[in-house]
């Protein structure tokens, strides 16, 4: 099972386990449609002094969207996959959640009408409460192409994960095998979130926005990935992050362990003071959760300045080239180990 799919494993059994099952019961329960307004900081002047900052902010808001572990596996950690800062791999978390909602209605549901939308108000979680909507469209009881659902949460517990806020699923394709993940199979969706906080023991992670999630497989062996949006912002213990016109393309081995990854987009980050535009020049390629063995990308901050980042061959140090004018040549260049950044 791909990264990606064991995310779509996580999402909405916290919002939609009980509502699914609750299959035509109460009324109301508005999931919340709408999200926040996100947008990026002001860019920062990349200097000599701020590039190690820079690029490691720009690595932790990368490192671990797809729960790929260290390095650029991560090329987006604190925005969505299992942030160093936290320790949570939200998506993970989020996309369980979703996937496993429709067996809820299947075992428990007396089933519905076709296209009907079920509704319900404060259903018990194992501690807390949610409401929300779930509109199977095909009737079929499976995630499906053209369903969507809601969910308003309020301290919702399931499995140890804490939820409150709202999210919404919707503009969701699936095809082939994806409902009992036999291969092949492909499904896309989106998923918006309004002031969304995820607690799992000591760690809370916030989230508003939206991310689109697609995913493909001929063998259940390679996994094509794509996440991408144009805002969401996370709030850490340790920073607060903005990724702007993203997309973070993947591609994954499971019998190999090899991963290829790509990121494009604008990263603000607290603790650099604004943003960088992340251009990927050259994907990032690496094995399990070990950093990177090559690839490029290129930060760029205010009046042209900027940082590269290489990735060297041993796997585990990276080099920074500076470009502290603007005119598009390297002024300084620094080696770093991954870990240091």
């Amino acid at each position: 099972m791909s990264k990606l799919n064991t995310v779509f494993n996580s999402l909405v059994l916290t919002g939609t386990m009980a509502l699914l099952s609750a299959c035509g019961g109460g009324g109301g329960g508005n999931g919340g449609g709408s999200t926040s307004v996100v947008t990026a900081g002001a860019p920062v002047t990349v200097t000599a002094a701020n590039a190690p900052t820079v690029a490691g902010a720009t690595f932790e808001a990368t490192d671990g969207l797809s729960g790929g572990g260290g390095g650029v596996a991560g090329v987006f950690a604190a925005s969505t996959g299992r942030t160093q800062s936290t320790g949570i791999n939200i998506l993970e978390v989020l996309v369980d959640r979703i996937r496993r909602a429709p067996g809820q209605l299947r075992n428990r549901g007396a089933g519905v009408a076709p296209a009907a939308v079920t509704q319900i108000n404060n259903q018990p979680c194992d501690s807390g409460t949610f409401s929300g909507s779930f509109n199977d469209a095909d009737n079929n009881r499976d995630l499906s192409t053209g369903d969507s659902l809601s969910v308003t949460s309020s301290s919702c517990s399931f499995d140890g994960v804490v939820m409150s806020g709202s999210l919404t699923v919707d503009n969701i394709v699936v095809s082939g095998g994806f409902a009992n993940d036999i291969a092949p199979y492909s499904f896309s969706f989106r998923i918006r979130t309004d002031n969304l906080s995820v607690t799992e023991g000591i760690e809370t992670v916030i989230i508003d926005g939206d991310i689109m999630l697609q995913e493909s497989t001929s063998d259940n062996v390679t996994f094509t990935s794509s996440f991408s949006g144009n805002g969401i912002k996370i709030v850490t213990r340790n920073d607060t992050l903005i990724l702007t016109d993203f997309t973070i393309d993947e591609i994954d081995n499971d019998a190999t362990g090899t991963y290829t990854i790509s990121v494009n987009g604008t990263i603000s980050s607290s603790g650099i003071g604004g943003s960088v535009t992340v251009t990927t020049d050259v994907a990032f390629t690496g094995v399990g959760i070990l950093d990177p063995v090559a690839g490029e990308a290129n930060c760029t901050g205010a009046n042209g300045t900027s940082v590269r980042l290489i990735a060297n061959a041993d796997g585990n140090t990276v080099q920074l080239q500076v470009d502290t004018d603007g005119d598009g040549t390297a002024d300084n260049t620094i080696d770093k180990t991954w870990g240091n950044l």
